[in-house]
């Protein structure tokens, strides 16, 4: 997702000049320049160079919408990591405090991980695409189930959370993030957004991000599936609501754990131009 430190060129301009850039988002700015601008300098009478008119600046904004362009939105962005201090169990052994959920039946065992500060109506109205990345692993063994099945039943999901107990998003409780383990780790069920169809047939508003790497011992780095401009996320998303990750794993012996997760936001690139 991040754009690359090398030169990026684009071949040539109207002009038959070489253009080169350091990265995509020099090439974006100097476009949305250009644009915005149009070709001021007298051109030669001869010249077969097109001048082109000034745009608004909502239309050159928009452009670069179509061009699919974002960049990172770290104001954002949030994540959570497991408390870095070790302690001791009854038995003297040495544990680290992580993100764990386990199943002890066929039935879906999800915890709320953490959720983002509430989501203003601006920074809505900046978002392109949100994804969720974890340190995180399975039980660490595996064998078929009776189904055959050798995929993991280890996962994250991505959703939508409004906790009554939130007041307006530029509050000072609305500007934090909620982590397990805080007074709010409890409200996971009953405070997930759900659609507006009949209360028979509503489903929370979440979905899959990605599946943990089947029986690995130690933690991985899992990056999860992009939520684009398309995703049905952002059809439900509204001002004051956050942004979710939960833990899950589902069927006896299975457990999902996290050492840290981040939520991942990349915004529409709109430059300041003066």
């Amino acid at each position: 997702m991040g754009v690359k430190q090398s030169r990026f060129s684009h071949s040539r301009s109207a002009s038959g000049c070489d253009l080169s850039f350091q990265t995509q988002a020099h090439f974006y700015y100097a476009l949305a320049r250009t644009l915005k601008n149009g070709s001021q300098a007298k051109q030669p009478r001869r010249s077969k160079a097109l001048r082109l008119p000034p745009l608004p600046l909502e239309v050159v904004y928009q452009i670069l919408r179509e061009a699919q362009y974002t960049h990172p939105y770290p104001s954002a962005s949030c994540k959570w990591k497991a408390e870095p201090d070790a302690f001791l169990n009854d038995t003297g052994i040495l544990f680290r405090p992580y993100g764990v959920v386990g199943a002890t039946s066929a039935e879906p065992e999800r915890k709320l991980l953490f959720a983002s500060p509430q989501l203003d109506k601006e920074a809505l109205s900046k978002m392109a695409s949100v994804r969720v990345v974890t340190n995180s692993k399975d039980q660490g063994w595996h064998t078929e189930d009776r189904m055959g099945s050798s995929g993991s039943w280890s996962w994250f999901e991505l959703g939508i959370v409004h906790l009554p107990e939130d007041g307006p998003s530029d509050s000072g409780e609305g500007t934090k993030s909620i982590v397990a383990g805080d007074k709010y780790a409890k409200l996971e069920a009953r405070t997930t957004r759900t659609t507006t169809t009949p209360s028979s047939d509503s489903k929370p508003l979440r979905w899959i991000s990605h599946y943990n790497e089947l029986a690995t011992q130690s933690f991985q780095q899992h990056i999860g599936n992009e939520f684009g401009p398309d995703h049905d996320i952002w059809k439900h998303l509204e001002p004051g609501d956050r942004i979710g990750v939960w833990i899950c794993a589902q069927f006896v012996g299975w457990e999902c754990y996290c050492e840290e997760a981040r939520i991942m936001i990349r915004e529409w690139y709109a430059p300041k131009l003066v």
